[in-house]
């Protein structure tokens, strides 16, 4: 019977926006015959007054023949009139929801325009990243919408209220920057992620994303407009990336075709020891950091720093206090801000170092494991963008300023919070993932906390694909 009553309903659907008759008038009506909008007029009247633009594909509501061909409808609250030359009949009610002309968004490349609404469907057609589709309306987890003629499906996951801006570029935010940061030579990559970064509909993390921008994909118009964002172009939409995440050189996936011995070391650089694994592999402000993680008798660790044409300029080598075990005794994460970027170095023993990145090799600061830290088991890092780098090994998470200042330590005695593996960030809180269900390959346990170190939550669940990358 589901299945009888989706064709029922496509069936229906189908028939929106179909041709009007001559002097018919429906309930619904779909904007047509015209370029991008029609005028929604305060009287039937072409000399009344605008009240608002409304745009090819819209639906309007309530409509009824007024007088001078035009038609009295309703559309976002407003109620006016529009010449009935510019509207379709459909077979819609009143009661239907329609939430505007939508544009796919919140994709790589494209989405899928599905026949049905849920399992079993058919793809009548790949919607490209930015497109508009008209005569929506909603349908619980889908959006029945017109592609180029077609009706179809869409998930409402990949959706939103159309933003026609979004494809021009905002000479405003452009004039506003101008001169307050370098000129920028297009076009820039994506990097220091392991598989997508996001377009943003403003200079802001929360706002709307427009696109996943994948590792290594290529942006154009690029223009700096805050310390945090860059202003830019992908797949035909404007809209800003962090700084942190584009590099104008582009970087290979190291994971692919790249391992520590086929990076050139300086000159008085001994053999390291190839039983390890990369462990980082980023770029900033034009230097690349490589670091590898090794073990013979005792866990060491090396990094080094590289210019554009990858010559090295300087290095770090350093060997736990510890014995070899299970216990993970290194570690380095890129901290810092984006215009002041760290390599942040963790031994055993010894603490952490934040070195700057850049020509010469200088530290910003040194915090002793001895102050108050006590890491007794395998440590997890994760630098936020701000700036506070987090850490947790066992229940114990802790935040260090970007000035190296220990600003609190919360111990949780939570016997599910082991051998934490991955540190991520939410808008407003702090996920911490813990290697505690081994049996389970792609599951793991979390802990949720506040950015003042209050336990919000713990639970289980899959693993992030950024700790799987690990």
């Amino acid at each position: 019977m589901k299945r009888i009553a989706l064709f029922l309903l496509a069936a229906l659907l189908l028939a929106i926006c179909t041709p009007s008759l001559a002097d018919g008038v429906s309930e619904v009506m779909c904007v047509t015959n015209c370029e991008e909008w029609v005028s929604l007029r305060e009287g039937p009247d072409t000399a009344t007054k605008r009240l608002a633009q409304v745009r090819l594909g819209e639906l309007v509501i309530h409509c009824s023949a007024a007088e001078n061909d035009f038609i009295r409808c309703e559309i976002g609250g407003k109620t006016g009139y529009i010449r009935s030359q510019y509207l379709k009949k459909t077979s819609f009610s009143s009661s239907e929801s329609f939430p505007g002309n939508q544009m796919v968004v919140n994709c790589t490349e494209w989405v899928s325009l599905w026949d049905l609404p849920g399992e079993g469907a058919k793809r009548l057609a790949k919607v490209p990243l930015g497109a508009i589709v008209t005569a929506c309306v909603s349908t619980e987890e889908y959006v029945s919408c017109v592609y180029k003629g077609q009706r179809g499906y869409i998930s409402s996951a990949y959706l939103k209220k159309a933003n026609y801006t979004a494809a021009k570029r905002d000479e405003k935010a452009v004039s506003a920057a101008e001169g307050k940061y370098p000129a920028i030579t297009d076009p820039m990559y994506v990097v220091n992620c392991n598989e997508w970064v996001s377009l943003w509909e403003k200079a802001s993390a929360s706002s709307a994303r427009l696109a996943k921008v994948p590792l290594g994909a290529s942006v154009d118009g690029c223009v700096q407009v805050s310390d945090a964002f860059i202003y830019c172009r992908f797949g035909g939409l404007w809209g800003y990336i962090r700084t942190e995440y584009l590099s104008v050189t582009e970087v290979d996936d190291p994971e692919a075709d790249l391992t520590f011995d086929d990076l050139p070391y300086l000159p008085d650089f001994e053999s390291f020891c190839t039983v390890g694994y990369l462990l980082l592999y980023e770029t900033h402000q034009g230097y690349t950091i490589v670091a590898s993680r090794c073990y013979t008798d005792r866990e060491e660790m090396m990094a080094v720093c590289y210019d554009l044409e990858w010559k090295p300029l300087w290095q770090l080598r350093g060997v736990s206090m510890g014995e070899v075990s299970d216990v993970v005794q290194t570690d380095a994460v890129i901290g810092g801000t984006t215009e002041k970027p760290l390599l942040i170095w963790y031994i055993k023993g010894l603490g952490f170092t934040a070195y700057r990145i850049g020509p010469n090799l200088s530290a910003a600061w040194i915090l002793p494991e001895s102050q108050a830290l006590d890491i007794r088991n395998t440590l997890c890092m994760g630098a936020h963008w701000d700036g506070t780098l987090y850490g947790a090994f066992d229940d114990v998470l802790f935040a260090v300023s970007k000035d190296g200042e220990l600003l609190w330590k919360t111990v949780c005695d939570k016997p599910e919070m082991i051998f934490p593996v991955w540190i991520d960030f939410g808008e407003a809180d702090i996920w911490v993932y813990y290697d505690n269900q081994p049996e389970t390959v792609d599951m793991a346990g979390f802990a949720r906390f506040s950015p003042d170190g209050k336990l919000l939550e713990t639970g289980s669940g899959a693993w992030p694909d950024a700790a799987l990358a690990e």
